[in-house]
């Protein structure tokens, strides 16, 4: 499951704090090392996150106690020993929930902190320039989606993304054009939407959805390894990108780290729609390379992309 490396604090920065906040920090380094190696044995997972035997010991207990983590059958490994139990996630009673939300649809997965898909859904709705007043439809379809968690479920932390600029403080959309979206806090809204649903221990992260496509794209369709670090270039009306670095989103200060999309880089080209002339969106961004292999012009493409991205 990512997360946010605000919420990741290395080992230097969790040791300058209390000793609840050195715990924490290190089960969701245990927690981490499992994601990205998978399962692994308990001298592994030591060895990767820096901690002692005796230490491990007690936190998988606790992990394993919270349903987080289980252990797999005994293995035996090559030459004298005791036979070891790797370590894999369990997370079957948390469920985690992915939302992508777009001017024209919101898709939802959910599955298990483990893993294990549950279901994913998508519904049509009509959010082109709604503004804040789009929210509403958000919540509704949140809250039918909240009411097919199981009764032996709970959720526990869902990730949203947006084709907007997102600060990195508490999820306030900067600008989203195509919502209508200006410091909008989206993140405070959904907060209060799973409140009301009697939720109110859920982590929620707002993401650009090109930044967030780049970190699956380095851990999965090409994985890069821990200390690599991949660019990103995609997106359906608009170019979009993201930046992966050992293994998280790399942000920035304002949340905006790896914009590639509107670099300079023809200072007498076409303008933008962000005010400028030549970034790399106006040209080679969908609207721009359809206008160049058709007859349309730049408006016809970019209404066509606009209507019609697939």
């Amino acid at each position: 499951m990512g997360m946010p490396p605000a919420q990741l604090p290395d080992m230097e920065t969790r040791r300058s704090g209390g000793s609840g906040d050195l715990r924490h920090g290190n089960l969701t380094q245990i927690l981490r090392y499992v994601r990205d190696h998978g399962a692994s044995s308990r001298h592994d997972i030591a060895r990767g996150c820096g901690l002692g035997i005796s230490t491990m010991t007690d936190l998988i207990g606790e992990l394993r106690a919270r349903r987080l983590v289980r252990e797999l059958d005994p293995i035996r490994r090559p030459g004298a020993g005791r036979p070891t139990r790797p370590i894999a996630f369990d997370g079957e009673p948390w469920c985690v929930f992915g939302v992508q939300i777009d001017v024209d649809r919101i898709d939802v997965v959910a599955s298990t902190v483990g893993g294990r898909p549950l279901w994913n859904d998508h519904r049509q709705v009509d959010l082109r320039g709604a503004g804040a007043a789009g929210y509403a439809s958000i919540a509704d379809v949140l809250r039918r989606q909240l009411d097919r968690i199981p009764d032996d479920m709970h959720l526990v932390a869902m990730e949203i993304a947006v084709p907007g600029h997102v600060a990195i403080d508490r999820g306030t959309v900067r600008r989203a054009d195509g919502l209508g979206w200006h410091d909008f806090a989206l993140g405070t809204a959904v907060l209060e939407t799973l409140s009301e649903a009697g939720i109110d221990e859920a982590s929620v992260g707002v993401t650009n959805v090109c930044q967030l496509a780049a970190l699956y794209a380095s851990r999965i369709e090409l994985p890069v390894g821990q200390n690599g670090i991949a660019v990103y270039l995609g997106g359906s009306r608009r170019l979009g990108s993201g930046l992966v670095s050992r293994g998280e989103i790399f942000r920035g200060a304002d949340g905006w780290g790896g914009d590639f999309a509107h670099l300079n880089r023809e200072p007498s080209g076409p303008i933008c729609f962000c005010g400028r002339n030549g970034c790399l969106e106006s040209l080679a961004g969908p609207s721009a390379l359809l206008s160049r292999v058709s007859p349309l012009s730049i408006d016809e493409a970019r209404d066509l992309v606009e209507d019609q991205p697939e």
